[in-house]
C-alpha cells in the first residue's frame, strides 16, 4: 500500500465521540504519541486539517519491547 494512503483525517468532535477524549485530552494524547514517534502529523487542504497516520513501525517495535518484558 502506498504510504500517501495511509493518512487519516477526523475531526475533534469525531475523536472525542469515539474515544470519549476532551480536546484537551487529545492534545495531551497526541503530543505524547509524537514525542514517542507512534504518530505523524501533517497539515492538508485549505482550508487546512490536520491528518495523522501511525508509524507502524515504531508503534510494532515498541510491541515486541512490551511483549518481550513481560
Amino acid at each position: 500500500m502506498d504510504k500517501e494512503t495511509r493518512w487519516i483525517f477526523k475531526t475533534q468532535r469525531e475523536i472525542q465521540e469515539e474515544t470519549g477524549l476532551s480536546r484537551y485530552e487529545q492534545e495531551g494524547a497526541r503530543r505524547e504519541l509524537k514525542k514517542r514517534g507512534y504518530l505523524e502529523e501533517i497539515y492538508k487542504g485549505i482550508p487546512r486539517k490536520v491528518n495523522y497516520r501511525i508509524n507502524w513501525d515504531k508503534f510494532n517495535s515498541g510491541w515486541d519491547e512490551w511483549i518481550n518484558d513481560q
